[in-house]
């Protein structure tokens, strides 16, 4: 096997590969790190590398192996956002402020990766304090999206896709309080999966947020399965955190399962071609026996998208006593945001989420799935802050980077999982996708519905074989607003 297939195998049959003796977690480890090599100049995924300490920690799986006795993840090359602690750790939220800060404990996710014998190999990009819908900072630079280098790959969690989608990573870890898993996977063509708040703890420092949850990208819904299901269950340090629940696993049985479809989730800017997409991701359910009809929530688009704005803004509070002047231009706006909101602005936003929850609910009573788009925006510039420039959807500004995706509605309504699957090509050759949005507690019927798309799909990252340009060409040039 050549290492070009080699980075892109699933962590399903590297795992399965390791048991047989049939391959080797160091030769995985070497095949991702000099891909890493090869990559890094311009994809920029990662923050940290530790390529020694984690071909030392592939020679040990490699012997536990041999002995016959290994945890669920031995030997897999996994990265990890920055946001997460990991004790030595960089701790610098990606913000000039905090330059040079190492952690001094280690959150669970990262606990859990360690005791299934995962290896954390590199932390991910993110935007300052994880704020924007794309990937780039003072601190670490410009994160491109391994499609096509011109556009970012989305955000927050925009290195943990693109390291997947370059095959730098075999599995990713990734937060989301706007749609920082879904989206960026959706832009990278990979699956990212925001379950029920709580199935997977969430950090001290976050837990407290009502719009956050902790969750995982890859590269196949079966193995955002297997990589969720090591990370969930309940932990002392986050009192949101839910008792264990059954095991998810990506069955694709749709037969008689309800699939409603929104195409503009209720009046959403929305691309023709991703409306076009998204019917026909749903539409091809109806072959598995799923029963399939359109809907739209009842609920008004700009009312859910300022409640959430605001809660979100909200809950960015902790930087009000930074210095505006260190921080990139996006971070700023949202901690001029937070500066401007009141009490009464709280109390509104907390009624239109009542609201969007009730409209939501009739939705879920009828059907037992949604589909909609992950986004309504082709792609994002890289480099690009969108503060004094606007991102275009079918011609027209869209003023907040936020309200060009369809995720926020699902953080202001956080107890429904959500996963995101690829579901075709936009222009320049980004990829686009679909959400599958369940009821709460109902992760399984959005791993069923979501292997059922990727099945008909036919392969990595649901499009037959194709794959993101080993050569890393020279960027496309396209007008602002794709």
């Amino acid at each position: 096997m050549t290492d070009d297939e080699l980075i892109y195998l699933t962590a399903s049959d590297a795992l399965e590969q390791f048991s047989s003796g049939a391959l080797s977690p160091v030769e995985l480890m070497r095949a991702v790190l000099a891909r890493a090599d090869a990559a890094e100049p311009r994809i920029n995924a990662f923050a940290a590398r530790f390529d020694e300490q984690a071909l030392a920690r592939a020679k040990a799986a490699e012997h536990a192996y041999r002995d016959g006795t290994v945890p669920s993840l031995a030997g897999l090359p996994i990265a990890a956002k920055l946001d997460l602690r990991i004790a030595g750790h960089p701790a610098d939220q990606a913000s000039l402020h905090f330059k040079g800060a190492l952690a001094e404990e280690t959150d669970v996710v990262p606990r859990r990766i360690a005791q299934a014998g995962g290896i954390v190999h590199a932390r991910t990009t993110m935007p300052e304090f994880g704020v924007a819908s794309f990937t780039h900072s003072a601190l670490y630079g410009t994160t491109r999206n391994p499609w096509n280098t011109e556009f970012s790959p989305g955000g927050s969690s925009g290195g943990s896709a693109a390291s997947l989608a370059a095959g730098t990573s075999v599995l990713a870890t990734g937060s989301d309080s706007a749609g920082s898993i879904r989206m960026p996977a959706g832009y990278c063509g990979v699956v990212g999966y925001k379950p029920t708040r709580g199935r997977i703890p969430s950090p001290p420092a976050k837990w407290a947020n009502p719009l956050y949850s902790q969750g995982v990208l890859a590269r196949t819904v079966a193995d955002c399965a297997l990589f969720a299901n090591v990370l969930s269950g309940p932990d002392p340090a986050d009192p949101s955190s839910l008792p264990a629940a059954p095991l998810l696993r990506a069955a694709p049985e749709v037969d008689g399962l309800r699939v409603a479809v929104s195409e503009t989730l209720g009046g959403f800017a929305v691309e023709p071609a991703i409306r076009r997409a998204t019917a026909a991701a749903a539409m091809s359910l109806r072959s598995a026996g799923a029963e399939v009809g359109l809907t739209e929530p009842a609920w008004d688009a700009a009312s859910v998208q300022w409640a959430a704005r605001v809660l979100l803004e909200m809950h960015a509070g902790p930087a009000e006593q930074l210095d505006r002047q260190l921080m990139m231009p996006y971070a700023a706006v949202v901690l001029d945001g937070f500066r401007e909101r009141t009490a009464a602005d709280y109390a509104e936003a907390v009624k239109h989420q009542a609201a969007a929850w009730h409209a939501l609910r009739d939705v879920l009573t009828e059907a037992d799935v949604l589909i909609c788009p992950t986004q309504g925006l082709f792609g994002f510039l890289a480099g690009e802050d969108y503060v004094t420039t606007q991102p275009v959807i079918d011609g027209k500004e869209v003023k907040y980077p936020y309200d060009t995706h369809l995720c926020l509605p699902f953080n202001l309504l956080n107890s429904c999982p959500v996963l995101s699957v690829p579901s075709g090509f936009g222009p320049g050759n980004v990829p686009l996708s679909v959400q599958i949005v369940g009821k709460p507690h109902c992760d399984s019927d959005v791993f069923a519905v979501g292997a059922a798309i990727e099945r008909y799909h036919r392969g990595y990252p649901g499009f037959a074989s194709v794959r993101p340009e080993l050569g890393l060409p020279e960027p496309v040039q396209h007008s602002p607003g794709l």
